[in-house]
């Protein structure tokens, strides 16, 4: 497979010890991920990685199946990537994997909301009863207090 940028030969590639390689060229730096292959390197969902309709044709030819890319914004970013609409690969030219790792940096996994413990009714019963008495203890020191005064 040849580079969509330069025509150089692609070379097989391993991104942070991934168990799976990416197309790599070594002479313009550029990177070519398979279908799904650069949402599970970046750990972020790629569920709207797909290049939208409105799209517009790039210059740059498919390495996979020779068809045109068509160039569109990464979710979540302002780096603009070259995509192929037929086999679902994505072209990284030079530095943009970079831009898309830092600009969306792997989402952990949500973390279950810790269940609070349901309230004890002889609590709740005491500190109902432990309010009206404190709002009596209030209310008799006030009265003394205005007789005192009065």
């Amino acid at each position: 497979m040849n580079c969509p940028q330069c025509a150089a030969a692609l070379a097989e590639k391993r991104l942070k010890e991934r168990p799976t390689a990416v197309d790599y060229c070594e002479k313009c730096h550029g990177v070519w991920f398979d279908d799904a292959e650069l949402s599970s390197f970046l750990g972020v969902p790629a569920r709207n990685l797909s290049a939208p309709a409105n799209a517009r044709t790039g210059t740059l030819q498919c390495p996979r199946c020779a068809k045109p890319l068509v160039l569109f914004p990464y979710p979540g970013t302002m780096t603009v990537i070259d995509g192929c609409t037929t086999c679902r690969g994505v072209w990284l030219g030079g530095g943009e994997y970079q831009e898309i790792a830092k600009a969306r940096p792997a989402t952990p996994a949500p973390q279950p909301r810790p269940k609070l413990p349901s309230p004890d009714p002889a609590k709740v019963e005491t500190a109902g009863v432990k309010r009206r008495m404190i709002n009596f203890i209030d209310r008799s020191i006030e009265s003394l207090w205005a007789g005192i005064r009065g």
